[in-house]
């Protein structure tokens, strides 16, 4: 089967008229008659009604468009996906993500991403709001959340955990041995939310909250890990954000053996993009880096 003549049947049909079809095409109106004519014959049955006036399916011809709509839909993409085997990644690309993650995570990576695709040019939207997709034409997020919005695609980037550390400088000041403790002692908090007025903890079938208070809150991640290793007090912070200090033992973590947590003990890094169809070869070769270089293995 043709499949030109199975693209015009379409038209048409979506157009109502072969005339409209033909000036949209560029065609000579005799070339779309020519090819429904053919596509009729080679199925054994009209797909429309034809007067002067009107066009019409047929009840053959609408069950027909409705299943080869899909069908061509499908080839397109098929095509698509073969045609982008051979195609070098290139376009712009909008990526957005937070403050704290952009310089601890991404950065460090950013210059082999840069090398192996030297065709993307790269537009960086650093930011600790959850910005919308569309309006700001972001083509992937990474976001931080135990779940996601049902009206994006998404996909675990790697889970998260919290972790409660101070500077080993007070480390041995404080002397903490039980989390209950904490509800004596000026932390650090992240004012980005009320729920970092109650800190969560479980080990095992132990699970307890303990309220906190402090004399100083930021609204960034990174500040209030900056404001930890300089022995600003105790502070909740991502093992992302941590864990690099914890190597070189300019931190220290307390209550090591308790799960933590402001909101739910199950968080995430989280892929965020708005359509699955039709992704750009550009966004899904940044998805799979991300994947390989920052993902959970």
């Amino acid at each position: 089967m043709d499949l030109q003549s199975l693209k015009t049947f379409i038209a048409v049909a979506r157009d109502g008229s072969f005339a409209e079809t033909a000036r949209r095409l560029s065609l000579d109106p005799s070339q779309v008659s020519r090819q429904i004519a053919n596509l009729e014959n080679e199925l054994g049955f009209r797909l429309f009604h034809r007067t002067t006036r009107t066009l019409s399916f047929t009840e053959s011809g609408k069950i027909y468009f409705d299943r080869a709509l899909s069908a061509v839909e499908v080839l397109d993409i098929a095509q698509a996906a073969a045609g982008e085997v051979s195609a070098k990644p290139k376009g712009k690309l909008r990526l957005s993500l937070s403050h704290a993650y952009c310089q601890m995570k991404f950065l460090p990576v950013l210059k082999e991403f840069t090398t192996k695709y030297p065709e993307i040019e790269l537009e960086v939207v650093v930011s600790d709001e959850n910005l919308d997709l569309a309006s700001e034409q972001i083509d992937l997020a990474i976001r931080h959340t135990p779940s996601i919005e049902n009206e994006y695609i998404c996909t675990r980037l790697h889970p998260t955990s919290y972790q409660i550390v101070c500077s080993s400088s007070i480390g041995a000041e404080l002397n903490l041995k039980h989390p209950s403790e904490l509800s004596e002692v000026s932390v650090l908090k992240l004012n980005l939310s009320e729920e970092q007025q109650i800190w969560h903890f479980r080990n095992g079938s132990e699970e307890i909250s303990i309220p906190v208070k402090g004399l100083v809150s930021l609204n960034s991640p990174l500040s209030l890990l900056f404001a930890a290793l300089e022995g600003g007090g105790v502070a909740m912070l991502a093992d992302w954000l941590v864990d690099r200090e914890l190597e070189k033992g300019s931190l220290l973590r307390l209550f090591s053996e308790y799960e933590v947590s402001a909101r739910s003990f199950e968080t995430a890094a989280w892929l965020l993009y708005l359509n699955r169809e039709h992704l750009p070869l550009k966004v899904r070769v940044m998805i799979d880096f991300l994947k390989s270089h920052l993902g959970t293995h």
